[in-house]
């Protein structure tokens, strides 16, 4: 399958055909007309590349006289590759000659650009973690890798999350890589020499034929192998692989860390976004950026709607695909930001509260029992106790029956408050409310209640016709 490694198409011969609906291989005479599905596809020699090292199988056609084979998966099973899929024009079986392979490698490019990804990434997270770090006892080596056409997923030992400026040098380096568009080298070599190859990585649990393709970026593969001992071979990335790569880092245009998590103790997961879905996510976090500011700076939305407003944010940002480090620096300035809001919040409720208090002391009573309405502090219980307690500091012997208003909200508050000689003579706030608001809770001298701001007109002159026959009591 050497020929997977050319991108072009290529002809072949197909050796077999096998139908997984009746468990058989064709025989002789024997085809798969168009319709039929799970059909695998043995040819004499592939241009398709099959799942294996953690990359994604190719996708495509093969195209014979007279139909098409759509190729949907490729895998190796007892050492042939087969092609499976579906037959969408005409029939085919074994024996056909010179049928040609389209390998779809408009997939296969951005596959190529992660796989190529994940050998810089291998070599920067050693050298972040493990180069840079002396003192440091633990090799930072591969533990399981995927590679699709949407991202790339890297498995590596380390015994701890990724610190943000950890993460950020690590994407530094591919940046530096991207930047010099570093030349990316493949060769053959034969696998006892490659191993010889200093800092050269391996997936032990791999196996690899002999001779072996190395893949070197940015320093000729013919350099390795001509000096393999030297120390200079650990400032690159240097594999066995036998995966299909790009040919200029240049091609990745882009990569940011997308997440970094714990997979089990001693192993980290690395994904990243190459090239425009890199990008996207970029855009995508531009995007949070703008509405983390719009929401913080408005001036329309109280408090209340604020936090709310900055929660929510959070939560989308947590779950979106976005770059790691804005995500946890947008997080950050969330947070920043909701604490601002309750601390604003905490600072006006304090001054709404002594502004209630002035404007209860300078109001005037209607008599000893007064009904009144109030837009200035909303439906907040607090203000409005502490303006009912002003007004009876300013008024003693009386009471008030407030209405705070929030037309916004469509939302009010009844409050009652008596003085201690009013509930002596024996009025009683919890059935002043009752007899304005319908129910109502509290205790003689106080009690409150939740109305609608629109049902306030009705209220307030339900409390108003309470008035007469409590009034009486205080005569």
């Amino acid at each position: 399958d050497q020929a997977k490694y050319v991108w072009e198409a290529r002809t072949a011969n197909v050796v077999a055909v096998f139908n997984k609906t009746s468990g058989n291989f064709l025989k002789a005479g024997e085809t798969a007309a168009a319709g039929a599905d799970s059909i695998g596809v043995v040819l004499d020699e592939t241009n398709f590349y099959f799942e294996c090292g953690g990359q994604v199988y190719d996708t495509g056609v093969i195209a014979f006289k007279g139909g098409k084979f759509t190729v949907e998966r490729v895998h190796s099973f007892g050492g042939y590759i087969v092609h499976i899929g579906t037959v969408t024009e005409g029939a085919i079986a074994a024996g056909e000659k010179d049928v040609r392979l389209e390998v779809d490698y408009v997939r296969r490019a951005p596959i190529a650009v992660n796989h190529t990804t994940t050998h810089q990434l291998n070599h920067a997270l050693r050298d972040v973690l493990q180069f840079r770090k002396p003192d440091s006892f633990i090799e930072v080596s591969q533990r399981g890798s995927y590679v699709s056409e949407d991202s790339l997923r890297f498995d590596f030992s380390w015994n701890g999350k990724l610190a943000p400026q950890e993460v950020a040098d690590v994407e530094a380096e591919i940046a530096k890589a991207i930047a010099a568009k570093l030349t990316v080298y493949s060769g053959l070599v034969p696998l006892a020499q490659a191993g010889e190859i200093n800092s050269i990585r391996r997936n032990f649990e791999d196996k690899y034929p002999d001779p072996c393709t190395v893949i070197s970026i940015g320093r000729p593969v013919e350099d390795l192998v001509a000096n393999p001992s030297s120390d200079e071979w650990k400032q690159y990335s240097i594999e066995l692989c036998g995966g299909t790569h790009i040919t200029n880092f240049g091609d990745v245009k882009a990569a940011v860390v997308i997440s970094e998590d714990s997979l089990m103790k001693g192993v980290r997961r690395m994904v990243m976004y190459t090239g425009d879905r890199a990008a996207k996510a970029c855009a995508d976090a531009d995007k949070f950026a703008a509405d983390i500011v719009a929401t913080n700076g408005s001036t329309e939305l109280d408090h209340d709607e604020k936090q709310k407003a900055l929660s929510l944010l959070v939560k989308a940002i947590n779950d979106a695909d976005i770059p790691l480090l804005r995500k946890w620096a947008m997080r950050d300035q969330c947070d920043a930001a909701i604490k601002a809001v309750l601390a604003d919040k905490k600072a006006a409720a304090g001054k709404a509260k002594e502004a209630a208090k002035a404007a209860g002391e300078n109001a005037t009573a209607d008599g000893p029992l007064t009904v009144t309405v109030i837009p200035d502090f909303g439906a907040e219980r607090e203000p409005l106790l502490a303006y009912a307690d002003g007004f009876l500091a300013k008024h003693p012997g009386s009471g008030l029956f407030l209405l705070g208003v929030n037309a916004k909200t469509d939302k009010a508050m009844a409050l009652v408050a008596l003085s201690k000689e009013a509930v002596g003579k024996g009025l009683s706030a919890v059935e002043w409310i009752k007899a304005a608001c319908g129910k109502g809770g509290g205790k003689p001298n106080a009690a409150q209640m939740g109305v609608a701001a629109s049902a306030v007109p009705e209220v307030a002159q339900k409390a108003k016709d309470a008035v007469p026959a409590m009034a009486a009591k205080l005569a």
